[in-house]
């Protein structure tokens, strides 16, 4: 192939963008989300944070996009104080030019501006395939595993779907009804919409400092990842008491291993409000269900009060087989002189899936 040339890329270049696009399509297929330009552009440059800091490996020669790494900004609260961090995301190399340097060398550029600007930290939660060339090559340190955690919807159809197994999903016909989500009803619960959108910063209010290390959930986030988002449909809801939100929960609808599942991105609520917390989370699994999942899965950490509740009504740590790719959380501090020890302990960190592009 032809020789290739380190290229930022800022909002302004659509036609760099539309190859970036192109190369995701030839990589993942024209279903998935990185492969078209609009949710690209919103990706990249509608962050509230910032726009993202990219770097792209260009052939003139053949007038294409040879790989490309991305980190985009995320405002996260540290003790107290709101941090500019950044999130690594899509990072792809087209297979003909791997073995070129070109994953390293395009992390270093956007690294190196990145200090350079003042964020703090950057961190990721890669996949399988390019953990090595993060923790080797980019110092990168690993922090440990989020867990996932699973509650069956319509067990006879996971039957059928995952494993293949027809008497087997007649065997398990009678465990629907036992697990199918059901409508709390609206009493105590609310859904978050533009008109609406005062109630994220009611609650970001309330829990901001609820762990040591989130990343910021005010209006402008909340709007930026899951109401004007393109080409995802999430649903979004509020647990409500004494007219005041006290619970968050948010998802959508995805194939995972051949399963249609309901992914919860997010969810956290005030101590002492399990119960409405447990409505909203209800409230989202009943339209997930109606949407076709046959599974919901969860990510919280382990130890906080979400996976407790969660786990108190069904839902289980997904066996190491049947997770979709690795989630090892990792972390790279970009200004040494002002991290704090309390970024390095994952136990510190309230992380979702919403916390990072999985869903």
């Amino acid at each position: 192939m032809g020789q290739w040339e380190t290229r930022t890329v800022s909002r302004d270049d659509q036609e760099i963008l539309r190859k970036m696009a192109e190369m995701a399509e030839s990589h993942y297929g024209a279903g998935d989300d990185t492969a078209h330009a609009e949710y690209l552009a919103h990706e990249y440059f509608r962050d509230p944070a910032g726009d993202a800091l990219i770097a792209v490996a260009w052939d003139r020669e053949q007038n294409q996009a040879a790989g490309q790494y991305i980190a985009i900004p995320v405002k996260i609260r540290i003790k107290g104080i709101d941090t500019a961090c950044l999130m690594s995301v899509n990072t792809l190399t087209r297979e003909e030019y791997r073995g070129q340097g070109i994953f390293t060398g395009l992390a270093r550029n956007v690294y190196d501006r990145g200090a350079a600007l003042g964020y703090q930290l950057a961190y990721g939660m890669p996949n399988q395939h390019s953990y090595p060339g993060f923790v080797k090559s980019l110092s990168f340190e690993d922090r440990g595993a989020v867990p996932l955690y699973l509650r069956p919807l319509r067990p006879s159809r996971m039957v059928r779907s995952y494993l293949n197994w027809k008497v087997g999903a007649k065997l398990a016909v009678p465990f629907d009804l036992c697990m199918k989500a059901r409508d709390p009803g609206a009493v105590s619960v609310q859904r978050l919409t533009l008109d609406n959108l005062d109630l994220a910063d009611v609650f970001w209010e309330s829990v901001r400092d609820e762990y040591p290390v989130m990343i910021c959930r005010d209006s402008a986030y909340i709007r930026y990842r899951y109401l004007d988002i393109p080409r995802r449909k999430y649903h979004c809801f509020y647990g409500m008491e004494d007219g005041k939100p006290v619970a968050f929960v948010s998802g959508r609808t995805m194939e995972v291993s051949r399963l249609q599942c309901g992914m919860v991105a997010d969810f956290l609520f005030l101590p002492g409000h399990r119960d409405a917390a447990w409505a909203a989370l209800k409230k989202l699994m009943f339209v997930l269900q109606t949407e076709g999942a046959d599974m919901m899965g969860c990510m919280v950490p382990p130890a906080s009060k979400e996976a407790r509740l969660i786990r108190s009504h069904g839902f289980f740590r997904c066996p190491k087989a049947m997770e979709p790719q690795p989630f090892r959380f990792i972390l790279r501090i970009l200004q040494k002189d002002r991290a704090g020890e309390e970024v390095n302990h994952l136990s510190n960190w309230f992380f979702t899936l919403g916390d990072y592009d999985v869903v």
